[in-house]
């Protein structure tokens, strides 16, 4: 089994085998460009050898094939449902996404969760995400018509840019939405 390390300090992703020798070059930078890495904090790496890395300074998650060139990454900073505010772990879960289909577009077809842990002073600690692809015969336009998503807190808001309308890359035909809004942690009385 191989083991992926983040490099905080080179700003950079390493892979090595079980005995510490280093598999490939490492990649990422100290950047805001596309594929940049500035604070790498936690990696995964799903069946099928696609890389997520979520980065605590662009407050993302970025998306590698297995030759880690970079797909599509989804969220950033911002008040809003799917945001992320110091995102430092991630982990991609394949099943269970039954317990979360009343929160995702019915248009939408998901085939993993992206489970985002957020190093956040308010209520929102873990935000669960949504990788997939549209349904055959739909587009994103047809997402748009969701009227309003209501909050754990009663409160509603209209669906906005990275709040729940797709962003597919333009390499693959894979989407990206948040499967629910953040979930609320329960806070001492």
């Amino acid at each position: 089994m191989n083991v992926w390390v983040a490099d905080v300090l080179k700003c950079r992703v390493q892979e090595f085998d079980e005995n510490g020798k280093l598999l490939r070059p490492p990649f990422g930078e100290a950047s805001d460009a596309y594929g940049g890495l500035p604070r790498p904090k936690m990696i995964a790496v799903d069946k099928t050898g696609k890389i997520y890395v979520v980065d605590s300074a662009l407050q993302n998650v970025q998306i590698f094939d297995s030759n880690t060139k970079l797909l599509t990454y989804f969220g950033s900073a911002g008040p809003y449902p799917g945001n992320m505010d110091n995102p430092v772990g991630i982990c991609v879960h394949e099943g269970d996404l039954d317990l979360f289909s009343k929160y995702i577009h019915p248009d939408f077809e998901a085939e993993r969760l992206i489970l985002v842990s957020n190093q956040s002073f308010g209520l929102y600690k873990v935000g669960v995400y949504a990788l997939g692809h549209l349904k055959p015969g739909k587009t994103a336009e047809d997402t748009h018509s969701v009227q309003a998503a209501t909050l754990p807190t009663g409160t509603t808001t209209q669906p906005q840019k990275f709040a729940g309308t797709p962003t597919t890359s333009p390499t693959t035909q894979e989407t990206t939405v948040p499967a629910t809004q953040n979930a609320p942690t329960t806070q001492p009385n």
